[in-house]
Formats: C-alpha cells, structure tokens, sequence
C-alpha cells in the first residue's frame, strides 16, 4: 500500500509559484499576513529536505498570487525566474525574481510594466502563458480577457466574455489547431460548463453538457497527459461547498469525452491536489490524489488515495483511500486549486515517490505531501512531471532554461 509523509517548510503559503531545477524547488510568494503585505521566496533541496527561507522588498505595489512564470535563465550561481502579476494600480508587471546562491540573497526587479483599468490584484490566480509568447489576461471579478505580447509588453486585443462579474478563468492546457490556437476557460459560476476559447478569433464557445456538477468550472484543477497512442485532458471544479464535482474529459479540439464521478469516495469528495503517474499495467489511468470530503472550508476529513480511471469510458474503476487525516486542510499548489503549468509534481522514478506540493489552509503553511507510490505498477510514464536528478520543464509550452 502506498505511504505519504507531510513536512511543513515555511509559511505563508497562499500566493505561491515554483520552480524545480532537478534537485531543488524555488518559491516565490506574494500576500497579506494579518492584513500586511508580505513578499518571501524560499529554496528546498528535495533530497536533503532542507529550506532556506529569505523575506523580499518589493518593487512595485501590491501583488497577490503565484504569478504567470515565463522565462528562467542562469548562470554564476543565480536563476533567474520572470514572473507576472496584476499590481494594486491595475498594471500588469513584468517582476524578476533572482535567487542568487553564492551571496544567500533572493531579491525582486520590476522589469515592465502596462496599465489597464479593468486590471486587479487577484488577476495573476486567473491567467496564463502560451508558448507563443503571449499572455492571456483574464480580469478578477469583470468579464476582460486580455491578449499581451510579452516580446514588446503591448496588448495585442481586449474582449468582453459576456461573463459579468462571473469572470473567466483559464489553464495552459491550450492547443494549437488547423483553425486557431485552443484554451480551456471556466466562468466563475456554480453549475456553468467550460468554454473553448479560439485565441485570434477571439471568440469564446460553450462545451455542452461539460459543466463540473453544481460546482465552478476551474481549469487549474486538471491536466493534460500526452502518452504514446492519446492525449488525455481534464479538469474539474473547486470553489463551491456541498458539491461533488466530477472529473470532466476532453479531446485536444476541447470536445467533451466523458466525465468521472468521485461520489463513491465522499458525498462531496472534490481533487484538491494530484499527480497523475500514468497508465498500469491494465492500462487505467493512474492518479495519486488528495481528497476532501468537501470544499476545503467545511470539509471535516480528506484522504490520499490511488485513484484507477478506465480511459474508454471515464469511469472510476477502483479507489484505495490509503492515509486519511482530519487535521488539515490541503489545497494542491502543485496541479490543484492554484496550479499553473510550471507547478507540477515532483517525481522520483528510481525511488518511486512523487512530491505534490500543497497548502494547509489551517495554518498557512506550505506542505510537501511525498508519496511512496513503490507497490503501484506504471507501465507507461506520464512524461509531464519534473523529475528528480533532470533539469527541466516538462510542459506544453517548452519553457527552457536559458543560460547565460
């Protein structure tokens, strides 16, 4: 049976990216604690278990969120992460983040900057990068999307999702098709479906009968998986209590497949946090996922669990709850409610466990879930996961590290 163990390494934890090289994970925060903005990073050596933890000035104003990270160089003992956030004066920021290892400093540079007046703060939890060098702005609380070029930091388009006050919200999960380039959006409303978004046609399609149950369409909670005869996408939802939101499946032209239902494990059992290992030896898709009984905000218990998905018909072929727990109260930031392309599980093939980076929302303290996965057969790899000992970014958008 699998095993997990929970080391708490620094807190605040809401507000938080990463970055892994191969051996070590590199966070950056931005917050408020107790009302106070508060701007921190940190570097944990995965095999050592170790943190170095630094406080950071700020250059600009109020930024909340992990931030859109973009670009990563190094050289001379320093990487370089750029990231971008919303500010308090409604500008997009172009921040740059420098962990320089030989001098155990950590320090931010605003690097540009571009007004907009429907821009806000929470903005950055909501929008994404596409490996077009391009951004994809999608505005708090108001219906914007903003298309920005990220080579001469302009708006390339602003539409209106017809959304309202229910904003838009979008994953990396975004496809390049004969007609356009394709992403996966959610509106910020309890029972709505997902949307396809056709990037230059600047155009938003509703996916029938793709909605997460009663509860909200949030991308970020989802993945895609590209192995040897298919490529698997779903997503779910996160935000509304006293729902079960299923699993929801898609093709790459974002066309509903089918849904998983998770109601066999809690009445309102919802993924807060995942990582999918691959197919097994039967060829089901294989995920290790932390579960609640609800929302995170009421749930009283949640459980790790092994989840079997039959790729043919969506359905939850088998579940292992195999460590529960009532005394915390987990939010994936690697794949789960604040995921974003670059915060992927952590794996360590050789030794077979996989890191998934958590929040606890009980004490605001960042949390490294690691599973000792040694007993479940993976016949097929899911390649999208930073590995231990490799030095990379295993995404869609082909982000590479840029040497200096």
């Amino acid at each position: 049976m699998p095993s997990i163990t929970f080391s708490k390494i620094f807190s605040p934890s809401r507000g938080t990216g990463y970055w892994f090289d191969g051996r070590k994970i590199y966070f950056f925060t931005c917050t408020k604690v107790s009302g106070y903005p508060t701007y921190r990073a940190a570097i944990y050596d995965v095999k050592a278990g170790t943190v170095k933890t630094y406080d950071v000035s700020w250059p600009t104003s109020y930024c909340e969120g992990p931030g859109c990270l973009y670009k990563v160089t190094r050289g001379g003992g320093k990487t370089y992460l750029r990231v971008l956030y919303v500010n308090l004066d409604s500008e997009l920021v172009d921040i740059e983040w420098i962990f320089d290892e030989v001098n155990d400093t950590v320090s931010a540079q605003l690097k540009r900057s571009l007004y907009d007046a429907n821009f806000s703060t929470e903005t950055s939890w909501q929008s994404t990068v596409l490996g077009l060098g391009e951004a994809l702005i999608m505005n708090y609380n108001s219906p914007y999307i903003t298309l920005v070029d990220l080579k001469d930091f302009t708006k390339v388009w602003q539409i209106s999702s017809g959304f309202g006050s229910n904003n838009p919200r979008a994953d990396a999960i975004w496809f390049v098709r004969d007609d356009d380039v394709y992403v996966l959006v959610g509106r910020h409303l309890s029972g709505a479906n997902f949307y396809r978004l056709k990037v230059y046609a600047k155009s938003l399609e509703e996916i029938t009968d793709s909605n997460p149950g009663g509860d909200s369409p949030l991308p970020l909670i989802g993945d895609l998986i590209p192995l040897k005869d298919k490529t698997y996408i779903f997503a779910s939802g996160g935000t509304v209590d006293n729902t079960t939101p299923p699993l929801v499946w898609f093709d790459e032209d974002l066309s509903k497949l089918g849904k998983t239902s998770l109601s066999s494990i809690y009445d309102h059992a919802r993924l807060s946090a995942f990582a999918v290992l691959g197919l097994d030896e039967n060829n089901y898709i294989t995920i290790i996922g932390l579960i609640p009984n609800n929302n995170l905000g009421p749930s009283t218990e949640a459980s790790a669990c092994v989840l079997k998905i039959n790729p043919s018909n969506y359905s939850l072929v088998s579940y292992n709850k195999f460590t529960t727990w009532t005394d915390k109260k987990l939010a994936g930031i690697g794949k789960g409610q604040a995921g974003k392309y670059y915060t992927l599980p952590i794996v360590d093939w050789e030794n077979s466990k996989v890191i998934i980076v958590a929040r606890d929302q009980k004490d605001d303290k960042l949390t490294i879930c690691e599973v000792d996965f040694s007993d479940i057969e993976i016949t097929e790899r899911n390649p999208r996961m930073y590995e231990v000992g490799v030095t990379k970014i295993p995404t869609q958008l082909t982000l590479q590290v840029v040497p200096l």
